[in-house]
This record gives C-alpha cells, structure tokens and sequence, in this order.
C-alpha cells in the first residue's frame, strides 16, 4: 500500500501548494493564467503515477476467502427458500414458514439436511400437494407441521 499512500499524498501536497500560490497571487492580476498552470500541475500529479507505469504487484491484495462456506449455504438456503415460496404461492399460501437446514460434509460438499414447512390450520388440505410439488420440482422430502 505505500504506492498508493505516496500517490495521495503528492496529491494533498500539490493540492496545498497549488491553494497557498493561488492565495499569494493578487486578486486581478494573472488570475487566469495561475489557474492553467496550477490546473495543469495538477493534472500531471494525478496522471504521473499511471504514465510511470503503476504496477499491480506493487499493491497488497487481502483475498481472504479461505472460509467460504457460510456464505455458500446461505446462499444455497435463500435459493431453496425463493423455490419453495413460488411453490406455496402458485397454491395460494402466503403464511407459511420455512425452515432449511443445511451441512457441509467432510469433502466440502453442501448438502441440504432438512426442510421443514410449517403450515396454518387453514392449509392443511394442500399439504399433500405441496409435498409432491416440492419433491418433483426440488428433488426434496420435505418435513410438515402445522402451526397452532
């Protein structure tokens, strides 16, 4: 990071210096001209790095995503969720809950455990066939209970 950190810093230096000669020049006089060069400067510094030649091995990278395997069944979950949400819409339930366990075994393999779908009284006549959407359209068994 100390490329970078010099680039701002010539870039704040240059900055002040260009702030103090514009503060030292008087009001009328070469204004617009103080403005071309400084302006000029300016440019220069902030391309200089570039037309040197910046070099991406000279920046420290952190790639740190040794543990990626929260995120995976996070997003695995929220996908199976989305699924089965479509599949208890397309039967006209909007109130039930889901649940999704999911593992990762030995080989990194993410693998879904449980899914549980907690229905109202109300839905219990359709449980049937949302089990069997489910097991068609996800390849999954799915676990029902019905809330109180």
């Amino acid at each position: 990071m100390i490329t970078v950190k010099g680039i701002v810093l010539s870039l704040v230096f240059c900055v002040f210096t260009i702030s103090l000669c514009e503060l030292l020049i008087p009001k009328n006089s070469y204004k617009n001209q103080m403005r071309l060069i400084t302006g000029a400067v300016l440019i220069i510094t902030m391309l200089s790095p570039f037309i040197g030649g910046i070099r991406l091995d000279d920046f420290e990278f952190n790639n740190q995503l040794n543990d990626i395997s929260g995120v995976t069944e996070k997003t695995l979950a929220y996908g199976y969720k989305t699924e089965i949400f479509e599949i208890l819409k397309d039967n006209d339930i909007d109130n039930a809950k889901i649940t999704i366990s999911i593992k990762t075994d030995e080989n990194n393999s993410i693998n879904v455990s449980n899914v549980i779908i907690l229905f109202d009284k109300k839905d219990k006549d359709k449980i049937g066939k949302i089990k069997q959407a489910t097991k068609e359209r996800l390849k999954l068994n799915v676990e029902t209970r019905i809330g109180e």
